[in-house]
């Protein structure tokens, strides 16, 4: 899990890092204090394993913040007949990932506490490249093994090797070794890469049948299916059974109650009990990862947070998920604290506000303990 985490000139982060991050962290703060952009640095940290995985963790930032352009391009072939071909690509907008819009601004974002995991993002010539740090080899200058080559018209992420990359460009060696924060951290000299555990991100967005259809596939016929069903009865506890039907066209969460013989669509239940199932699945699903929430209490009564965040708590110690939330509730703070009153070591929890103070954005851990002090009191931390 991560423990700790640096955050330097990503978005609205100029030098930004905080320690003493646990199991289960819900993060509060004003409108542009950094609550979203800090669950999308953890994001990009924790989907390097492959390109794959980071090319799809660019491809979710741009498209949850709608930074992109869908582009038309025409192109006139004369064969006898005049014919016009269409093909439709995306520009993303990857000034915005810059501190104050600034490309020469380096990105860098890491953990210290383990053998580091880095992402450091490095602007040049109009792109950017984006590469990892793992662990210094003996009497080498340069950290990391693999370079990816970021096209932002794309989306497309390269990995390259990083010597291979340098021999080539020789004007990239200098620019890059200018660049990289390896002064900034105490590597382990293992020789190994480091395995790091992927994450998922539930945005402001709502998920689409087919994002949720390919969490089930991970979920059915398992024990994790009856962990689904609890949480749909904190909503209504007359759910016995769900399916995902196709039929004529039509794509359908559909629900089994109890002594009904009728299935019920999912949607006719109101918004909640969507909600409810999409963190429940995404949960379930980020065994030994980490899963990452924006805006968590987004249409949730008071009473049915108190039952999420017990649910969530419990999944999260038994599959060992980590999970980073914000929100702007002062109903979620309080059904948090309340949900943390029921565990025996109450370390598992902790809320942190992000404040903006002259100009530098800085986070206040608050403990167990403490966000019950605050609640009783009616102590704003939000």
């Amino acid at each position: 899990m991560l423990r700790d985490l640096t955050i330097k000139n990503y978005r609205c982060f100029e030098d930004f890092s905080v320690n003493g991050l646990a199991q289960v962290n819900l993060i509060v703060g004003n409108n542009n204090n950094g609550k979203t952009t800090f669950l999308e640095a953890i994001y990009l940290l924790t989907n390097q394993q492959t390109s794959k995985n980071i090319e799809q963790a660019f491809a979710d930032i741009f498209q949850s913040r709608n930074e992109f352009i869908n582009v038309i391009e025409e192109e006139t072939v004369n064969s006898g007949i005049f014919v016009k071909k269409k093909s439709l690509s995306i520009n993303y907008l990857t000034d915005y990932l810059f501190y104050n819009f600034d490309r020469n601004n380096q990105i860098s974002i890491y953990s210290k506490e383990e053998n580091p995991k880095v992402v450091n993002i490095v602007s040049n010539n109009g792109s950017f490249y984006f590469y990892l740090i793992y662990n210094k080899q003996e009497n080498t200058d340069i950290y990391g093994e693999f370079i990816g080559i970021f096209n932002n018209k794309t989306g497309e992420v390269k990995f390259r090797p990083l010597a291979l990359e340098l021999d080539e460009n020789p004007e990239l060696s200098n620019y890059l070794e200018s660049s990289l924060i390896k002064r900034d951290l105490p590597i382990k000299n293992d020789n190994k890469s480091q395995s790091v555990s992927l994450s998922q991100l539930v945005s402001t967005r709502q998920k689409s049948h087919e994002e949720v259809a390919k969490l089930w596939d991970q979920i059915s016929m398992t024990l994790k299916e009856k962990r689904i069903i609890e949480a749909l009865n904190i909503i209504h506890p007359d759910i016995e059974r769900i399916g995902f039907t196709v039929s004529q066209g039509i794509n359908q969460i559909r629900l089994k109650l109890k002594d009904q013989d009728q299935l019920i669509p999912l949607g006719s239940l109101g918004e909640g009990i969507n909600k409810i199932l999409t963190l429940a699945m995404f949960t379930v699903t980020s065994e030994n990862g980490v899963l990452l929430i924006d805006e968590i209490e987004t249409g949730l009564h008071y009473e049915a947070q108190i039952d999420m965040w017990r649910l969530l708590i419990q999944t999260a110690q038994e599959l060992n998920v980590q999970i980073f939330a914000t929100t702007h509730s002062w109903d979620c703070i309080s059904a948090f604290q309340e949900a943390l009153q029921d565990i025996e070591d109450k370390s598992v929890g902790k809320l942190f506000r992000l404040d903006n103070k002259y100009g530098k954005i800085r986070a206040v851990e608050y403990k167990a303990d403490e966000i019950s002090i605050a609640v009783r009191q009616g102590i704003e931390v939000r």
